[in-house]
């Protein structure tokens, strides 16, 4: 390992056949190593090594902070959030869910995205805490709802004000402008990888984008659905619906996984190891 001689096993090869060793566990560290496996020289000396490469486990640290009455089961706001991140392994998302009323500053301690679920905003200090979160490169997204809540003396972290609820009566809305541009979407653009243009919206609300704010997604009545704001060192990104199925029914699209993923991968700042 990275040139090391770690461990060296015997075994015996009967002829034609095959025989399986087990090196003892090495601790990765914060970078990738490189290691080889190597057998004593033969006949055919080509194949008498083997090289490989091993990286650390790729893991995003997500805080979902909840409204206070969420129950558990089917009725939990933060059902298809947390199993949609429960699924991810390149990278794994570790998630951990708390209540606005229960948060604490040191509930961020090792997180590196924090998503607001459908409810108000921690203020005083709880809430500076978090604009320093943010300042210092963590993530935040706010998924709005019908508890969600910014006064006007809340943390100044938002790309837009969030007004009153929009009703699309009948069949519902949809998106009508993506920037596939943009890492949360660029992975929609390719053929056959999903469409997040096939959800309905029966309800969302009304946003104002602040002049630093970037608008990555409209409604198809030009109403802002995804927008992005920088502070600090970190991103905001403030979606205009829910992540359940109360207001929309993206969640039980194909789209709803990939799409959870990324805005979660590109707020911690995550890229693929090499």
């Amino acid at each position: 390992i990275n040139g090391r001689a770690f461990e060296t096993l015997t075994t015996d090869l009967p002829p034609n056949g095959s025989s399986t060793v087990d090196f003892a566990p090495v601790t990765l560290g914060q970078v990738p190593m490189s290691g080889a496996v190597r057998i004593e020289t033969d006949a055919l000396p080509t194949d008498d090594v083997f090289y490989f490469v091993v990286s650390p486990g790729q893991v995003v640290r997500v805080l979902v902070i909840g409204r206070g009455n969420s129950q558990q089961g089917s009725d939990d706001p933060n059902l298809y959030l947390t199993r949609a991140l429960g699924i991810g392994s390149s990278p794994a998302f570790d998630v951990a869910t708390t209540t606005v009323e229960a948060f604490q500053a040191g509930d961020l301690a090792g997180r590196q995205v924090v998503v607001l679920n459908d409810t108000r905003v921690p203020v005083g200090g709880t809430g500076q805490s978090l604009v320093s979160f943010v300042e210092q490169g963590g993530g935040l997204l706010v998924v709005s709802g019908e508890r969600s809540a910014w006064p006007p003396d809340g943390p100044d972290l938002l790309p837009g004000s969030i007004g009153g609820p929009v009703d699309r009566e009948g069949r519902g809305g949809a998106l009508g402008f993506v920037d596939y541009s943009h890492p949360v979407f660029e992975l929609f653009g390719a053929p056959r990888s999903g469409d997040v243009t096939t959800a309905r919206f029966f309800r969302y609300r009304q946003i104002e984008p602040t002049e630093l704010a970037t608008v990555v997604a409209r409604f198809d009545d030009g109403s802002v659905a995804l927008v992005e704001r920088r502070v600090g060192a970190g991103k905001v990104l403030l979606w205009a619906s829910t992540l359940d199925g109360f207001w929309n029914d993206l969640a039980k699209k194909p789209a709803y996984l990939p799409f959870v993923h990324r805005m979660t991968e590109y707020l911690s700042g995550y890229a693929p190891p090499t």
